[in-house]
């Protein structure tokens, strides 16, 4: 086999290295071509997500802020009219509260209660139990009769204050709730108030509470006009093939924990894949920009290969090693 190997005669003229040459340099610029058209595309991928992500993310956020307002306003026109008050009067009690920190569904609780109280007062007015508020029965307004409430509550010592409040409140009201039942700060709290037009506040309030009501009209519209037209569209094989989708996914799910289960119990496979998710986390955070440096890098190099091979054939053309080969095998220089 040697003297069949030794029978083969090396060609290295300067027309088959010119050939190799342009061969070799086709073909690294074809790579590198082709390199530089992934990257191309796949920067043009990042950009229209991009591009795409600044178009919905803004209209998500506008949808969001108008199903808020909406729902705002709603919920203060509804409990105004649980609690037999305006909306200007629970709208200018929650600002109160809201000054002093306090949430508008604590400000409905002390309400609630107040309310309750005064209903007993009403059925009972003997009764010693709801003398509080006894003189609020009469009251149309219950937001109107809250704050006299308050105001009059503050009017008094601290040992009755607390006997008020647990008789109406049913517990003693600490913290933020008991600074707005004992005029800490209170009279603070309604003097920054008073440049707010509540009227106004109430006006607008009302209208979106009515927006917020044909909003959910068109939205249970919706749904019901959507059912009919879903059914439509949705049949036996359209089921058939989701459930084939979910079953193969399943199998897939079940295939990966049965290969990652092999010699650990149950928890022991939970926490091994919860530690590969967080490794493989940090190695796309850490390694995605490096690759994405890396590859134009090696874009860079290859468009400068050419020039490197034809400076590797040139030497060794010219080499005494291959003139060696040459004569090795009984050929002449420039044969």
């Amino acid at each position: 086999m040697l003297t069949e190997i030794l029978k083969i005669k090396p060609q290295l003229d300067d027309k088959e290295m010119a050939n190799m040459e342009k061969s070799l340099g086709s073909r690294f610029a074809k790579i590198a071509k082709g390199f530089g058209k992934g990257l191309k595309a796949a920067s043009m991928l990042a950009l229209g997500a991009a591009v795409l992500d600044k178009l919905i993310n803004p209209l998500q956020e506008v949808k969001a802020a108008i199903d808020r307002t909406l729902g705002k306003a709603d919920d203060v026109v509804t409990n105004a009219k649980q609690f037999n008050t305006s909306t200007e009067n629970l709208l200018k009690i929650r600002a109160l509260g809201s000054v002093r920190g306090i949430a508008p569904e604590s400000i409905d609780q002390l309400l609630t209660k107040f309310q309750g109280a005064v209903a007993q007062a009403k059925l009972n007015p003997a009764d010693p139990a709801n003398s509080a508020v006894r003189n609020y029965i009469n009251e149309k307004d219950t937001g109107a009769a809250f704050y006299n409430f308050i105001q009059q509550l503050q009017k008094m010592d601290k040992n009755t204050q607390v006997q008020v409040q647990q008789q109406v409140f049913g517990e003693k009201q600490v913290l933020k709730m008991a600074e707005l039942l004992q005029d800490v700060g209170f009279k603070e709290s309604a003097a920054s108030l008073k440049k707010i037009d509540f009227a106004k506040v109430a006006q607008a309030t009302e209208k979106l509470a009515t927006l917020a009501d044909k909003n959910e009209a068109n939205k249970t519209v919706r749904e019901l006009n959507d059912l009919v037209n879903k059914a439509g569209v949705i049949g036996g094989s359209t089921v058939a093939n989701l459930n084939r989708s979910e079953v193969s996914a399943l199998n897939r799910e079940n295939g990966r924990i049965g290969r990652s289960a092999q010699g650990f119990t149950a928890e022991e496979n939970m926490a091994k894949i919860q530690e590969n998710l967080e490794i493989l986390t940090n190695e796309l955070l850490t390694k995605i920009p490096v690759l994405f440096d890396g590859l134009n890098t090696v874009v860079d190099l290859l468009r400068k290969s050419v020039e490197g091979w034809r400076m590797i054939f040139e030497l060794l053309k010219n080499s005494t090693i291959v003139k060696g080969i040459k004569g090795f095998f009984g050929s002449k220089d420039g044969e």
